[in-house]
């Protein structure tokens, strides 16, 4: 079995604003972005319609489990393991329809936000056509021509092209961030689930922290005390806070995800302070709690 990177997910939140009262919810070479505040509720609409549709074509296409089931096809050299099906229709008409942004988003910001778009779209279609030869290669037998040393070579290049899809989508999501939040703020004025709002996403800001964190090869124990001790202090924060008359769904939801979040919280200190160490089943169990305390908050900010 060929060395496998981990391709792992950078779990990205999406904040629904029908709540609100409307619909749902780097590279080193490019310059920062002046920032960029949302001033109107118009504006706020857009940003967040935008964002979600965002998310929506990023979590939709690429997904890391697929990716890390054509990996290990790919690194197996044994024509007995499946090889998974991949299906991209449409995701050219997808991608273009995230180019251009809202008008909110400045000139700097959209050059950085589409270079980031295109290379996520590039990288994953290589990686793609990468596999559909793989898959070609393997069926028509070659491999007994060059004792699979096609195959170690497509290996390896999609190995460094599913990490630059998924880095890619992460420098996406967090180039526009800061406009989102903008939104946020000026979409939440007045709000009476203002204040389950804010705590919410201090819990999934120090849960995607712990998972960048984890995913280094030699993080700092101590820092990763300190962020379990913040992640502990802001969900007790976060469950002090009274529920909404009259608002149970809400509350249901909001209990849930709390819930995951102390999931999170669990298996963070069961599997990875006490140890010293994540492994990878450990960082897929973390991102899949996350993951479903962002469903969870995303279901009760809807």
């Amino acid at each position: 079995m060929k060395k496998l990177f981990l391709i792992a997910s950078v779990a990205v939140t999406m904040f629904s604003a029908s709540c609100y009262g409307s619909g749902n919810v780097s590279s080193d070479d490019i310059d920062e972005p002046d920032s960029v505040y949302v001033t109107s509720k118009q504006e706020a609409k857009e940003v967040i319609d935008y964002y979600n549709k965002l998310i929506a074509a990023l979590e939709s296409n690429y997904d890391r489990e697929q990716f890390g089931m054509i990996m290990e096809c790919m690194g197996a050299d044994d024509v007995s393991v499946p090889a998974p099906d991949v299906d991209t229709t449409g995701l050219w008409a997808t991608v273009s329809d995230l180019i251009p942004a809202p008008e909110i988003v400045n000139d700097e910001l959209r050059k950085n936000l589409e270079y980031q778009i295109m290379r996520w779209f590039a990288a994953g279609k290589r990686f793609v056509d990468n596999y559909s030869r793989f898959v070609e290669y393997r069926n028509n037998r070659e491999y007994k021509k060059d004792n699979w040393a096609l195959s170690d070579s497509l290996f390896e290049e999609n190995n460094i092209l599913g990490y630059n899809v998924f880095n890619a989508r992460s420098e996406a999501i967090n180039i526009i961030q800061p406009l989102v939040d903008s939104a946020d703020e000026v979409l939440l004025d007045g709000n009476p689930f203002k204040e389950h709002v804010v705590a919410g996403k201090k819990i999934l800001s120090v849960t995607e922290r712990i998972v960048k964190l984890v995913q280094q090869d030699d993080f700092d124990s101590s820092h990763a005390q300190s962020l379990y001790d913040e992640l502990c202090a802001d969900i007790s924060e976060a469950a002090a806070i009274k529920p909404v008359s009259g608002a149970d769904m809400a509350a249901f939801h909001y209990q849930n995800f709390l819930e995951y979040a102390g999931s999170f919280r669990d298996e963070f200190k069961k599997s990875v302070l006490k140890t010293g160490s994540c492994n990878r089943k450990t960082l897929y169990s973390l991102i899949d709690y996350r993951n479903m305390a962002i469903d969870s908050f995303n279901e009760f900010v809807g």
